[in-house]
């Protein structure tokens, strides 16, 4: 009804009032960053907690949630053979969707939602599609070849969304497994393929050299990591770096209404190397670690997220 929807939209403004800070919460947070304590008792160094479920969305080939804070966000990756590119004839293909719904954050209603969305998208495109090995995903050069159609959806955000996904698409990537297909045929003979139904006999992807997202918020005359959303509100400028295993920045991107100086760009590259590198061990670890008790889990009755 008009009633419903007018009550729906003034809810909605009433958040966002809420979220706007006043100038003295924007001083006691520029302040705690200045002193290196920052609200929530972190260091400029320090992220919140990230939990990272995989193997959720039962019709893909490999899914994730992961949460940052209050942050949250799900990719699935579903597989489908498609033709290549015809500059790309020996390769697959990779398509990005992020969907930014009003539901998690009131400013992503209208165009809001849609440009972060293809923001987010582009980031993703131009940091993991340089890090996957296309060819794997071949199947007949110039003819056959598997797609990977990578869909997020943002279901909650509460700060350092960048990150948070790009995590998740290495999990969800991780996760996933691409049937194996048998080529019959040929020589004059119609060539045929085969798709194995046995869910063991499948291949994973290649995640070794996909990076991980380093987001460096400067807040007054420092700069952190992870930023809350808050501490985005206080936020001038920032740098989205994408940091590889080896501790090499293959990506970075400024943005923001005030310059940097030379001396705290290169302090930032630095830091988002040493931060990067240690921030994707772990994480692959982790990954690792749920994969291989995934057989035990699957023995028992564990109820997950959309399961």
């Amino acid at each position: 009804s008009i009633c419903s929807q007018i009550s729906q939209k003034h809810e909605r403004t009433s958040k966002t009032k809420r979220n706007m800070l006043s100038d003295e919460e924007k001083q006691f947070i520029v302040g705690g960053v200045q002193a290196d304590l920052r609200a929530d008792g972190r260091s400029c160094e320090d992220y919140r907690m990230i939990e990272v479920e995989c193997g959720l969305v039962s019709n893909t080939n490999g899914s994730a949630r992961l949460r940052l804070g209050q942050t949250d966000v799900l990719v699935g990756v579903k597989a489908e053979i498609v033709q290549p590119l015809s500059w790309r004839p020996a390769e697959g293909t990779v398509e990005f969707f992020v969907d930014c719904s009003a539901h998690a954050n009131p400013d992503f209603e209208g165009h809001g939602g849609e440009d972060l969305a293809l923001e987010l998208a582009n980031v993703a495109e131009n940091t993991i599609l340089p890090g996957l090995d296309l060819r794997q995903l071949c199947i007949l050069e110039g003819q056959q070849c598997w797609g990977l159609n990578i869909d997020a959806v943002v279901l909650q955000c509460g700060g350092n969304l960048c990150d948070a996904l790009c995590l998740a698409i290495v999990a969800a990537l991780h996760d996933a497994r691409i049937p194996t297909v048998t080529v019959s045929g040929g020589d004059g003979e119609a060539i045929e393929l085969e798709i194995s139904d046995d869910p063991y006999d499948c291949k994973t992807v290649d995640i070794s050299k996909l990076p991980a997202l380093i987001t460096l918020h400067k807040v007054g005359d420092c700069y952190l990591v992870d930023a809350s959303l808050e501490e985005e509100m206080c936020t001038d400028t920032k740098m989205v770096m994408a940091v590889d295993t080896c501790g090499s920045i293959c990506y970075s991107a400024k943005s923001g209404i005030h310059g940097l100086e030379t001396a705290m760009i290169f302090d930032m590259f630095s830091k988002a190397k040493k931060i990067g590198a240690l921030l994707l061990d772990s994480f692959v670890k982790q990954l690792e670690s749920q994969s291989s008790s995934k057989g035990l889990l699957a023995a028992t009755n564990i109820v997950g997220f959309l399961r």
